[in-house]
């Protein structure tokens, strides 16, 4: 999933250190303080449903730095950042109507990343592309369900690369800049000023499956 990162937000410049991804972050609108005590309440609840035994604060920290890589709710964007926070903790929590709800938000907008993406192939493609054409990627990637509509989250990533590769490569022939192209204004801004915070939702994700993978390997005798 690194591939996904670089892909659509492009390989890190001499001004995108680790310090400087880290002023990026904090430019985002951080959680409300609605949000923050919502996220209290989760997090209290998953963690006596999981790990009663460690202390809290300790505990809740180092859940938040698996699935944001921050233990601060300072350093939690509004968005991204915080439904991906509380959909791990709705799952903790077996709280069920919030991990349908989280769950959804999350599908929500990574669908709507890929709208953008769709119109940046019609600007670069100075021609209507029909909402089918997602789906037809989809297809043509043998995912299961095969119907759009039904994709899982994690396939619906999967595809962010694929259709970020057609896009830059066409881009390229044209000699246009990126920043040039839909997503990179109104209302997305995910190729400019709100880019940090899908990466760092990408960095999360890129994470997590791959502790996901590690747990999966079988360690020889």
């Amino acid at each position: 999933m690194n591939c996904v990162v670089c892909a659509v937000l492009g390989a890190p410049d001499n001004r995108e250190t680790a310090r400087g991804r880290a002023v990026l972050h904090r430019r985002e609108k951080s959680m409300t303080k609605a949000q923050v005590g919502k996220f209290f309440k989760l997090a209290r609840a998953a963690w006596k449903n999981a790990a009663p035994e460690q202390a809290f604060e300790s505990w809740r920290k180092a859940m938040m730095m698996q699935v944001v890589g921050v233990d601060s709710v300072f350093g939690v964007d509004a968005t991204w950042g915080y439904d991906a926070l509380m959909g791990h903790m709705a799952v903790l929590a077996c709280d069920y109507s919030a991990c349908a709800y989280f769950a959804a938000s999350e599908e929500r907008r990574v669908r709507w990343v890929l709208e953008g993406m769709r119109r940046d192939l019609e600007f670069l493609n100075m021609s209507g592309v029909p909402e089918s054409y997602l789906a037809s990627i989809y297809a043509q990637a043998g995912m299961q369900p095969t119907d759009f509509a039904d994709a899982t989250l994690r396939d619906l990533l999967l595809i962010i690369p694929m259709l970020d590769t057609h896009i830059r490569r066409i881009a390229r022939e044209n000699n246009l800049e990126i920043g040039s192209l839909p997503t990179a204004g109104a209302p997305w801004y995910f190729r400019g000023s709100r880019a940090a915070a899908l990466r760092n939702y990408l960095d999360a994700v890129a994470a997590s499956n791959l502790r996901e993978a590690q747990q999966r390997e079988v360690v020889p005798a």
